[in-house]
């Protein structure tokens, strides 16, 4: 890489980073990080616990409804800890993962 391609490659760098911090500075709060177990067991097993079906499907909905900002989200913390060191392989991360147990 020449210092030219350097040069536009740093340039880009700090861009995003601004576009990172001013995204994340005024992104909302979550209510919540993940579906709640009420809504796995209906969703995996048909389980309606407590509730009626019909509030299990309006909780779902609202939930499937925020995904591409909860996505969103996870992208920009992604990158906020690869970028502050936090992630040395990117890669390495699906090796974290718990496996999950649907019983």
């Amino acid at each position: 890489m020449d210092e030219s391609e350097r040069e536009t490659a740093n340039q880009v760098s700090v861009d995003n980073k601004q576009e990172l911090i001013n995204s994340g500075a005024s992104r909302p709060s979550s209510e919540t990080n993940y579906l709640p177990e009420s809504n796995i067991r209906y969703l995996l097993k048909g389980e309606t616990g407590s509730y009626t079906e019909k509030h299990l499907q309006e909780k779902v909905g609202k939930q499937a409804e925020k995904l591409s900002i909860r996505i969103q989200r996870l992208i920009y913390d992604i990158t906020a800890l690869e970028y502050g060191g936090y992630l040395d392989d990117i890669d390495q991360n699906w090796d974290y993962l718990p496996d999950m147990s649907l019983s």
